[in-house]
């Protein structure tokens, strides 16, 4: 079996529908951001300069409830979010 065929293989869900790749999450996320992603070439600069050996992205694209928030403000923080770490 392929690479390609594993990574549609694991994409596909017990109900036959499959999720886009990781690369298309980010490629929407770096669309929202007006200069076109140069946030995160910055981010990775800024490891870079802090001597890291490792710069890991995670992508959570889970939903949060907006009822218990201190602040309403707090709600547009819930959704999708893309962290990163520096190892």
């Amino acid at each position: 079996m392929s690479f390609s065929e594993r990574q549609k293989r694991r994409r596909q869900n017990a109900f036959g529908a499959t999720s886009p790749p990781f690369i298309d999450y980010l490629k929407d996320i770096l669309r929202r951001y007006p200069d076109g992603g140069q946030i995160l070439k910055e981010l990775i600069q800024n490891a870079d300069d802090a001597g890291a050996t490792e710069v890991v992205f995670i992508h959570d694209d889970r939903a949060y409830g907006t009822q218990a928030l201190w602040a309403e403000d707090l709600e547009k923080y819930q959704g999708i979010v893309l962290a990163k770490m520096v190892l």
